[in-house]
């Protein structure tokens, strides 16, 4: 919680400087910078479990990222789990610096969940995920 928060306008700045508890460090919060003290924020998305309207086994065979789209190459960590998140695949790594940044072969579940994780100095703002399914018989 900001208690000591104060918006600043200059002719080049407007912002929010702060200070942290008892610190007497000020902080500029900055709308256009994914960074803190040069590190980058991690941003993580885990979407509910879906089961696409049936517990049959459906492989998928595509998955599409709608989001913003940065000016140089940069990626997204994406992982699925099939056991209500007890374990996670091993991250496909999906450029967004693409015309439909997406994965391919994406193997069979019945009930399936996603992970996504992005760590780079650019806004990551997720519109949606497409996926392409084949509905099992059992």
């Amino acid at each position: 919680m900001m208690k000591n928060a104060v918006m600043l306008h200059t002719p080049n700045t407007i912002g929010t400087i702060f200070t942290v508890g008892t610190s007497n460090l000020l902080y500029l919060l900055d709308d256009g910078v994914y960074r803190d003290n040069a590190t980058n924020f991690t941003v993580r998305i885990v979407t509910e479990t879906n089961d696409f309207g049936t517990l049959n086994r459906k492989s998928m065979s595509k998955l599409t990222i709608f989001s913003d789209s940065p000016p140089v190459d940069s990626s997204v960590s994406l992982y699925y789990t099939d056991d209500d998140y007890q374990t996670y695949s091993s991250p496909m790594t999906v450029n967004l610096n693409q015309d439909l940044p997406s994965v391919t072969r994406l193997g069979s579940f019945r009930q399936r969940a996603f992970k996504l994780e992005y760590t780079d100095n650019y806004p990551f703002r997720l519109q949606k995920l497409q996926v392409n399914i084949n509905k099992g018989r059992n």
